[in-house]
């Protein structure tokens, strides 16, 4: 993810928007796992819960590192940073 980041930063930087890739790439390294997961498919956490079908409180308690997904969760998170095409799938949307 962070490569395919850099890459359009480097596009970004050809068309003179340096400053925005520079500020993305900024914003995708400091984000928790579950906010990145989340940026990187283009919800707010309200459609995240909704299409995993978790609670809205529990994803906000992950974003904040309140708590962390544990069991099914935590691999759902992991699958989904890794191929965030396979949320299709799961979610059928």
């Amino acid at each position: 993810r962070l490569a395919r980041c850099a890459r359009t930063a480097g596009s970004l930087a050809r068309t003179g928007e340096v400053v925005d890739a520079i500020d993305t790439l900024e914003v995708l390294t400091d984000l928790k796992p579950v906010a990145r997961v989340r940026h990187a498919l283009n919800l707010s956490q309200e459609a995240f819960s909704r299409r995993l079908r978790i609670p809205l409180s529990t994803v906000q308690k992950w974003e904040r590192n309140a708590t962390k997904p544990t069991g099914a969760a935590a691999t759902l998170i992991e699958v989904l940073e890794k191929r965030p095409e396979v949320i299709e799938v799961i979610t059928g949307k």
